[in-house]
C-alpha cells in the first residue's frame, strides 16, 4: 500500500439501525451506545502512548509519514487493514464484538396475555404449531 491511501468510496457509511461502521465494504467496527469510531484520535492516542513520532509510527507500520498525518487530521477514512496495521505498529490492536441490544418494544409482549389466557393443553398445542413451523421454515 506505500503511501497511497485509497479513495473513500461508497461503500464507507453509518447505518443508523445497526449501529455498524463499513469501510471498504468491509466490517470494520462495532458502534458503541453513542460514540462513533474515530480512526483519527485512535491513531493519535495509540501513538502518543507509545512515544512514537508520526515518522516513527510510519516505519514500524510500512507506510509513510503523510498518511499518518493525514489519518492523524481526519482528512482520509484508513482501510480496516491501515487502521490495523497502524495501531498494531504502535503495539495496540482493536477488538470488536457484537453485542445484542436488549429488545424495549416488541410485538411479542403483546401477546403475553393471550398466552397466559390459554390452557395448559391449548399452550401445548401452540408450541406444537410452533415446532412444525420452523421445522418446515428449516426445509425451505
Amino acid at each position: 500500500m506505500g503511501g497511497q491511501e485509497r479513495p473513500r468510496t461508497d461503500m464507507q457509511y453509518r447505518d443508523s439501525t445497526l449501529g455498524l461502521r463499513r469501510f471498504d465494504s468491509r466490517l470494520a467496527i462495532i458502534d458503541g451506545m453513542s460514540r462513533e469510531l474515530n480512526p483519527a484520535r485512535l491513531v493519535r492516542d495509540a501513538r502518543s502512548r507509545a512515544g512514537l513520532s508520526q515518522r516513527e509510527l510510519a516505519r514500524r507500520a510500512c507506510t509513510s509519514q503523510s498518511v499518518v498525518a493525514r489519518v492523524e487530521g481526519g482528512r482520509t477514512q484508513p482501510s480496516s487493514e491501515t487502521l490495523a496495521r497502524l495501531l498494531a505498529g504502535a503495539g495496540f490492536e482493536l477488538r470488536a464484538e457484537l453485542v445484542p441490544r436488549a429488545v424495549r418494544d416488541t410485538h411479542m409482549l403483546g401477546d403475553v396475555s393471550r398466552i397466559l389466557a390459554l390452557t395448559p393443553e391449548d399452550r401445548l398445542r401452540e408450541v406444537g404449531n410452533v415446532s412444525r413451523f420452523e421445522a418446515e421454515a428449516r426445509r425451505a
